[in-house]
């Protein structure tokens, strides 16, 4: 079974980004965002929301980038070490790929996104889908916000507290 997430840039009150299929618990996506920060796109977090939100490789949403070498070209299937997007698949760039929050039109629903990860300038922004008053009685609620200069968190915390 996956865990689905969202890998966001702020905008305006909210979020905007792109879905991601496999893995996106905090010990796993955001373990992998957290290192792909610090190690491949080594603190330019313009190149980083570049790649994983606005380029042609993340228009159509990710099928996983944990364990994945961000150097190599993105694709579909298992040959080679990249990460694995759908629009390598084939697939036309598509909308329902896209996600905001807080917007009832789009695939934001907390019951698709259990998982979002804000790439703010300076921190690592964490929200957690719980039961509350949004749709289907669910919403995104802020469980962290991890400045890029922080030490690694203890990322097992975030999905005890999400």
């Amino acid at each position: 079974m996956s865990t689905r997430a969202a890998i966001a840039k702020p905008n305006g009150d909210g979020w905007i980004g792109r879905y991601h299929h496999f893995d996106g618990y905090p010990s796993g996506l955001g373990a992998t965002l957290w290192s792909a920060y610090h190690e491949h796109f080594r603190g330019d977090i313009k190149a980083m929301r570049a790649y994983l939100i606005d380029s042609p490789e993340a228009s159509a949403g990710w099928s996983s980038i944990n364990d994945r070498d961000l150097s190599q070209p993105a694709m579909w299937e298992g040959k080679g070490n990249g990460p694995l997007s759908y629009f390598v698949r084939g697939e036309a760039p598509s909308d329902p790929h896209q996600c905001s929050c807080p917007s009832p039109e789009s695939k934001c629903d907390p019951l698709f996104i259990e998982w979002a990860y804000v790439l703010a300038d300076h921190s690592l922004i964490i929200f957690s889908a719980i039961q509350g008053k949004g749709p289907e009685g669910y919403e995104h609620r802020l469980v962290g916000q991890i400045p890029w200069d922080a030490p690694e968190p203890n990322w097992e915390k975030f999905e005890r507290e999400g």
